[in-house]
């Protein structure tokens, strides 16, 4: 049923790297995307359950850091998730960013 932990294998999904012509939130950081930013778009379904999930591109540039490190996190958790178990694990720039998030 998951290949990451507790996290729940798609049925199927499709990635896309929109320019936002609306605003938006972010499922991460819950800040807003704003018209002209460029940002992630994923729809899937997970668990019989479609979803559209958006994240902003400093969002995902932590994403990216926590993949290359073979880690692999469910949207809306990065930083409620980095900062419960790696915090001493990151690096110092992005340390920051996380406990600022909080």
């Amino acid at each position: 049923m998951t290949d990451y932990g507790d996290l729940a294998t798609p049925e199927f999904f499709n990635i896309t790297s929109p320019t936002a012509i609306k605003e938006h939130k972010c499922c991460e950081c819950l800040d807003t995307i704003f018209p002209g930013d460029r940002y992630d778009r994923v729809v899937g379904v997970w668990d019989g359950d479609f979803s559209t999930f958006k994240t902003c591109s400093s969002c995902r540039e932590i994403a990216d850091w926590a993949r290359s490190n073979d880690f692999y996190i469910g949207f809306g958790a990065l930083f409620e998730t980095l900062d419960e178990h790696f915090i001493d694990e990151l690096p110092p720039l992005l340390a920051l960013a996380i406990q600022a998030k909080n």
